[in-house]
């Protein structure tokens, strides 16, 4: 309890929660550039409401993507990432969404399979929340929403134990591009 308490009085982090290594998956080259991902809730480069951050309900922000899904595409992932950090801190990873999903609600509920959404989720940075725990470190910092296509409907090899980490590898590995749709949003206290 301490340490998790601790990890996030300093900022959303401590060890064990740092970004996995580039990918190294690219099976479709950098298809991700044709899908744009965007949010009712901010544009690019802007403050995250609060409402999606530990000042407010700290509910996931609603996310909606457009343009043209790489070929063999059959299921995206979202992974938010804290870039601040170094390494980087990924904060939610929600995987096996369906290839029609064009967007997702504000709030997806917390769980390895949200009802909101057909998908699953794993831990949050805090190591005990299932889902989306947002931006609540004490300076300014930056964070990143991925949107990857993967090659596969399931994940293969993440189950609900799967840690965050290791399913970020699992997403890149069996993504259609090297480079995600990407929108990144800012917080300060």
């Amino acid at each position: 309890w301490l340490g998790a308490a601790l990890a996030i009085a300093a900022g959303c982090g401590g060890g064990g929660g740092a970004s996995p290594d580039a990918p190294t998956g690219d099976a479709g080259g950098d298809a991700g550039a044709d899908l744009v991902l965007t949010s009712a809730a901010f544009t690019t480069g802007t403050a995250i409401p609060g409402a999606h951050t530990c000042k407010g309900a700290n509910t996931s922000p609603p996310l909606a993507w457009t343009g043209t899904p790489p070929a063999g595409t059959k299921a995206y992932a979202i992974v938010m990432t804290d870039t601040s950090l170094t390494p980087a801190l990924v904060h939610w990873v929600l995987y096996d969404i369906p290839p029609t999903t064009t967007s997702l609600p504000a709030g997806v509920d917390h769980g390895y399979a949200p009802v909101a959404v057909a998908a699953h989720q794993t831990d949050s940075y805090d190591g005990t929340t299932i889902g989306y725990l947002g931006p609540c470190p004490p300076a300014t910092h930056t964070y990143e929403f991925a949107l990857y296509a993967v090659l596969a409907s399931a994940l293969p090899g993440a189950t609900m134990d799967t840690a965050r980490n290791d399913a970020v590898n699992l997403i890149t590995a069996h993504a259609l591009s090297r480079r995600p749709a990407t929108l990144t949003g800012t917080f300060t206290p």
